[in-house]
């Protein structure tokens, strides 16, 4: 790929697989992968905005 832009989730079975997680466990997973700055509240606001609320 060679550029830090993230990529949408294509409609396979594994990309739903994060709406049955917890605010508090995908704020783990993204720290973790992501961004370990992220903060709770931004995570909520974003999951909102792109109307993916938890």
């Amino acid at each position: 790929m060679g550029n830090s832009e993230l990529q949408p989730v294509g409609k396979s079975a594994g990309g739903q697989a994060w709406l049955l997680l917890a605010l508090d466990e995908l704020l783990a997973i993204v720290r973790e992968c992501i961004n370990p700055k992220v903060s709770r509240s931004g995570l909520d606001r974003c999951l909102r905005r792109h109307g993916r609320a938890l």
